[in-house]
């Protein structure tokens, strides 16, 4: 929520030539990721380590 947007401690701080961004959090949703150059669904409990195997490594799939 915007009142509660302070710079430095639950956002970006927001410096000169600063180059970080702030995303939308989607509640039990899903994140975005980026494969090969294009934009894919993850599901937003998984992990890095998890990620990695399914879509770089290709040595886990997503259990439906």
């Amino acid at each position: 929520m915007l009142e509660e947007f302070d710079p430095g401690t639950n956002a970006p701080p927001m410096h000169p030539r600063c180059r970080s961004t702030i995303s939308a959090v989607i509640e039990g949703g899903a994140r975005t990721a980026r494969v090969k150059g294009k934009n894919i669904r993850v599901p937003a409990d998984m992990t890095y380590g998890d990620y990695k195997k399914v879509y770089v490594d290709k040595t886990l799939t997503l259990k439906d």
